[in-house]
């Protein structure tokens, strides 16, 4: 806001002088090669106060460009957009002024000079509020469904005639201990930024599984664990008991427009062990950036509520500016509200952080985050960038930073310094893979949202993208999962296809330590969920018929065939089993249509028989869980109305049912 301002009146100021300067006298003619162009009065007036306008904004740009070079203070390049708005604000307020100065008072303003008037308040609106603006109005125009205009409704979206699975499970982001929001239609990404130190964590563990030694992550675990974790935690917290989006989407438009700062550092430095030096007061500005980011969320949590459920979620968030700032209290007589006021003098003051505040400004934080290492090697960075833009509803951008990373990372892998690692350390191609599969779940995982939320729009390009990165991820956990013995023998039995059996899980039988087994156990549960997905995307396909569908016929069947039994605790493995159930049903109905002309009608009841078995199978083995987690009656109104993924499945199969009864009473009558 004040970059807006500031930089409006310097260039409403300079377009002022411009404007009383004695100009030679205006020509009404132009003579060009012999042709001659006469004006009027009032165009040669239009000319010269375009000539004026020009000037401004070329000095302007001038000094924005110099600024964005040499300034050793960078606010105006680091405000590029508040401070361009106000460049063009400036000389059109100026000139607008100047245009109701000379204007007759005994008549009304002109019909262009009130437009005028009107564009300039949309204008000065959008630089206060900078780059919220943009995303207000996209929020806003996400929630329009319909507009009516004189009697006729123009749609824009229609609603999904079928409720989709939910999303791709990340493998090693369950377990009871990841944040999740399971909510329609909404994004996960809060809940796996939430989450993020957790994933590192995780992502060591499968490292060393797969054989690789213990990797190197402790730099962008403490970026977690200090900028991350704690805000995305308190804001989860609250959102879970208030369902209120209003902090949530607050945090993260300044959250984006950090990252997208320090993505711009990085480009800039990423080729070096370390930042250069005439990057520090950039990244030190970054620093206060993030630290900043953080206060406004405790001050706003802090501020909205003294409900100790609400506040639980934002302990660590608390702890960490008490210890800064109010040592002296204990956790218990701990007032928020005083130490942020605190931290807020001196946070958001000019003066530099004090030296004394070592334990969250330590600018070394952010420098190893941003390191060449972590850039390259491991998708972190991106994966916050990519989740921030999914938090905001800029899905397209979120595939894209994440799509260019693992472009870059190909790219890295396949060259001739990259071999010669390998060579010398095996161990390290372990960890390049399973971080291209980290880096591909998350892609999945938004490009799922982002198209359950545009079904009937979605160009076919877009769902061919999202269908090939679920193969190669698919693929590659199955890869990692032959080395685990009860997945050694569930693939030999389905080498060269099987009979469909229905199997309930049950105990898994395992020769694997129990502490790595569990770990096979997420990677299984991770591996079926995105083979499931992989199906159901598939039978939405425009190209099913010419490209998916005896593939697809293939998959459900083997889908179907392994045995959940080993699959992870959470999410449920019944409910896990019932969505292979549904996904193998939903096949079944869908390539008995497309067999329909070549199959007799025998053929294609005994398929939709054998959907209905599946379908009824898996309401029998779900029916009870999903009836457990709808007993909520002693919970508050969120936590009984929040979506449930058993209650979800269990829902769908019962769709299903009725798309099977239907599928059957068309069935075409033909002689055999």
């Amino acid at each position: 806001m004040i970059e807006f301002m500031f930089s409006s009146a310097l260039a409403f100021a300079l377009y002022e002088l411009l404007a009383f300067i004695n100009w030679p006298p205006a020509e009404d003619r132009l003579s060009l090669r012999g042709v001659q162009i006469t004006f009027s009065h009032r165009t040669g007036r239009i000319a010269l106060n375009l000539v004026r306008a020009v000037f401004v904004v070329i000095i302007l740009i001038s000094v924005l460009l110099v600024h964005r070079l040499l300034s050793p203070f960078d606010t105006m390049a680091n405000y590029s957009l508040e401070v361009g708005l106000g460049f063009l604000f400036g000389p059109l307020l100026a000139i607008w002024i100047n245009s109701v100065v000379v204007h007759d008072a005994s008549q009304d303003l002109t019909r262009g000079q009130i437009l005028a008037a009107v564009g300039l308040a949309v204008l000065f609106l959008s630089g206060m509020l900078g780059p919220e603006a943009a995303t207000l109005l996209k929020q806003y125009a996400s929630n329009v469904s319909s507009v009516k205009i004189a009697g006729a409704e123009l749609s824009f979206s229609e609603p999904d005639s079928r409720a989709r699975i939910g999303s791709t499970q990340l493998a090693g982001s369950e377990g009871g201990t990841t944040h999740q929001i399971y909510v329609s239609g909404g994004s996960n990404a809060l809940g796996y930024l939430a989450g993020l130190s957790l994933m590192i964590v995780r992502d060591d563990e499968y490292i060393t599984l797969f054989g690789s030694k213990n990797p190197e992550s402790a730099g962008v675990k403490s970026f977690a664990d200090t900028f991350i974790g704690p805000p995305l935690s308190c804001l989860f917290g609250w959102f879970q008991l208030t369902a209120d989006p209003g902090p949530v989407n607050q945090y993260f438009t300044t959250l984006a427009t950090t990252m997208e700062r320090l993505d711009a550092i990085t480009r800039g430095g990423n080729q070096s062990n370390k930042m250069p030096q005439e990057q520090s007061p950039r990244l030190m500005a970054m620093n206060r950036a993030f630290i900043q980011n953080n206060l406004a969320v405790a001050t706003t949590i802090a501020a909205s509520t003294a409900d100790k459920d609400a506040l639980e979620g934002c302990r660590p968030l608390l702890e960490q500016f008490r210890r800064q700032y109010c040592p002296e209290m204990s956790d218990t007589d701990h007032q928020p509200l005083r130490c942020l006021q605190k931290a807020a003098n001196e946070v958001n003051g000019s003066s530099e952080i004090s030296a004394g505040r070592v334990e969250i400004f330590r600018a070394d934080i952010l420098q190893g985050f941003i390191d060449p290492a972590n850039l390259t090697d491991r998708p972190y960075f991106a994966i916050v960038l990519a989740s921030t833009m999914a938090q905001l509803g800029r899905y397209e951008a979120a595939a894209s930073v994440l799509d260019d990373w693992l472009r870059q990372q190909n790219i890295k892998d396949a060259g001739p310094d990259r071999q010669k690692e390998y060579g010398r350390q095996p161990e390290l191609r372990i960890s390049d893979e399973w971080y291209a599969l980290r880096a591909r779940s998350m892609l999945a995982a938004y490009a799922e949202e982002w198209l359950a939320k545009d079904d009937t729009r979605a160009p076919t390009v877009v769902q061919d993208e999202h269908l090939k990165n679920l193969e190669a991820y698919k693929n590659g956990l199955k890869r990692l999962l032959m080395k685990a013995d009860f997945f050694q023998e569930m693939e030999k039995k389905c080498t060269d296809g099987c009979d469909v059996v229905f199997r309930r899980p049950g105990e898994c039988s395992s020769n694997e330590p129990s502490a790595k087994l569990a770990q096979w156990r997420q990677l299984y549960t991770g591996y079926i969920t995105a083979d499931a997905t992989y199906i159901d995307r598939s039978l939405k396909n425009p190209d099913y018929s010419h490209k998916f569908a005896e593939t697809c016929n293939r998959e459900a069947e083997r889908l179907v065939n392994f045995d959940m039994s080993c699959g992870a605790a959470s999410p449920k493995q019944k409910t896990i089993y019932a969505q292979s159930l549904l996904t193998f049903a939903r096949n079944a109905v869908r390539y008995a249509s497309f067999r329909s002309e070549t199959d007799s009608e025998t053929e294609i009841k005994k398929r939709l028989d054998k959907a209905e078995e599946a379908v009824k199978f898996g309401l029998e083995i779900i029916d009870t869980p999903a009836d457990e987690e709808r007993q909520r009656a002693d919970k508050g109104y969120i936590e009984r109305v929040r979506p449930s993924f058993t209650v979800e499945v269990q829902e769908l199969l019962k769709a299903e049912l009725v798309e099977i009864a239907q599928a059957k009473a068309n069935l075409p009558t033909r002689s055999q």
